[in-house]
């Protein structure tokens, strides 16, 4: 009986293995049935191109930007050369709010959002002491004699047009690298 026990084992056994092989075997023919590697889409070998680099403004092209209303300085590039800025006092703080007349004339709503007044490129502040704003704090961009110039990112796109929001991208980042040269007003 012990024979005939281990005959059965081992008859299971190898039904198990076969079924599993069977199992493989029928799932790698769908695989290969079904799938894009036996033809795959031609590979396509690009010309040479040469990325040209459009040239850097000279320090000369750059404009100087002067909010007396806040006692600061911005050298800003030609992109954004024609900055606006609408000045906001709120519980003793002053805050300029930011856009260009190119974003603003490239606002094609019936509604214009883009605009200095709602801080389409972002708001500034000059405050003498560290914010202690809740939520999403201004960011510190830099210590200007002892005081600290804070830049507050705009909350949302001014418009739906994906060109205007990719022009206030860029004039967003034009404007985060131009405060890097802010200056008190002597």
């Amino acid at each position: 009986m012990k024979t005939f026990k281990s005959q059965l084992g081992v008859a299971v056994l190898e039904v198990i293995i076969l079924v599993g092989v069977l199992a493989i075997g029928a799932a790698v023919y769908y695989v290969n049935a079904h799938s894009n590697i036996k033809n795959p889409p031609p590979i396509s070998v690009p010309k040479k191109t040469t990325k040209t680099t459009p040239p850097v403004d000279p320090p000369t092209s750059a404009s100087v930007i002067t909010i007396k209303e806040i006692g600061v300085k911005i050298t800003v590039t030609n992109d954004i050369k024609d900055l606006d800025y609408a000045v906001k006092t709120s519980s003793g703080y002053t805050y300029v709010y930011l856009s260009t007349k190119t974003l603003e004339d490239a606002d094609s709503g019936p509604v214009k959002h883009c605009t200095s007044e709602e801080g389409a490129i972002g708001a500034i502040e000059l405050d003498d002491k560290p914010s202690t704003a809740e939520g999403s704090p201004p960011s510190l961009v830099k210590m200007l004699a002892g005081k600290y110039l804070y830049y507050t990112h705009p909350q949302a796109l001014c418009s739906d047009v994906a060109s205007t929001q990719k022009l206030q991208n860029d004039f967003i980042t034009s404007f985060r690298k131009a405060l890097d040269s802010a200056e008190l007003v002597n």
